[in-house]
């Protein structure tokens, strides 16, 4: 039952939602539980995958990383492409926007950011 708190992967993750069973809920997989503190854990992606929030995605290979819906909330997750990977691409969420415009984005090797969720207008920055 919230509130709870636990330490998984290098990050103190605080419990969103009251759970029957908290064993059937990963910190990081599941949206129960948001980081509120530590490291984020790092995810090696090589295959299309949609990011969640306060993780931080390692490019390893060519790969879409699509971002999730635009609430305006602050949430945020990394971006990391490492030195010699090519083909990777940023995709907001349908119609959401990345710095206030819309369409998937080519990312140049070496690259690191962390997105926020701004809101409608100008979306991911």
């Amino acid at each position: 039952a919230r509130p709870a708190s636990v330490f998984h992967n290098g990050a103190f993750w605080t419990l969103l939602n009251n759970l029957a069973d908290v064993t059937t809920s990963t910190p990081g997989v599941s949206a129960d539980w948001q980081v509120c503190g530590g490291a984020w854990p790092i995810v090696p992606i090589s295959t299309n995958t949609t990011a969640v929030p306060w993780t931080t995605y390692a490019f390893t290979g060519a790969c879409t990383l699509t971002a999730p819906a635009i609430s305006g909330n602050g949430k945020q997750f990394g971006v990391i492409v490492l030195p010699g990977v090519t083909g990777a691409i940023f995709a907001p969420a349908g119609s959401d926007k990345t710095r206030g415009s819309s369409g998937s984005k080519t990312i140049d090797a070496p690259f690191t950011a962390i997105l926020t969720d701004s809101g409608a207008t100008y979306g991911w920055m």
